[in-house]
C-alpha cells in the first residue's frame, strides 16, 4: 500500500528513488532522518502539508504506512520502476525463442 501511494502521489517530485528533484527533497539520507525522526511526526506533516498540490488529501492510514516506508531507508532496487524493468528485460526470450 505504502509503495503504491508512493508511486501515485510522491515520486512525481521526490523521484522513485527518493532521490529528489527539482520539484522536491531526497526523501532518503542523513539530513532526512534528522529531520524526521519518528513516524508520528513525518506522518502528520505528510496528512498536513502533502503533496503540495493537494495539501490535506493523504488519508491517516496513508500518510502512517507512507512515513513507515520512508523511515525504514532507501527503497530496495527492485521497488524502482527502472530496476522492475530491467528485470523484466532479463527475463526475455530472444526473439523468436519464445
Amino acid at each position: 500500500r505504502a509503495e503504491q501511494t508512493y508511486r501515485m502521489r510522491c515520486a512525481s517530485c521526490h523521484g522513485a528513488d527518493r532521490r529528489g528533484s527539482e520539484g522536491g527533497a531526497p526523501l532518503l539520507g542523513r539530513a532526512f532522518a534528522a529531520r524526521w525522526p519518528d513516524a508520528p511526526a513525518l506522518a502528520a506533516y505528510l496528512r498536513r502539508a502533502m503533496p503540495p498540490e493537494a495539501r490535506g488529501s493523504l488519508s491517516s492510514a496513508d500518510a502512517r504506512a507512507l512515513a513507515g516506508l520512508l523511515l525504514a531507508g532507501p527503497p530496495t532496487p527492485s521497488a524502482t520502476p527502472s530496476a522492475q524493468v530491467r528485470a523484466a528485460g532479463a527475463n526475455a526470450s530472444p526473439p523468436g525463442h519464445e
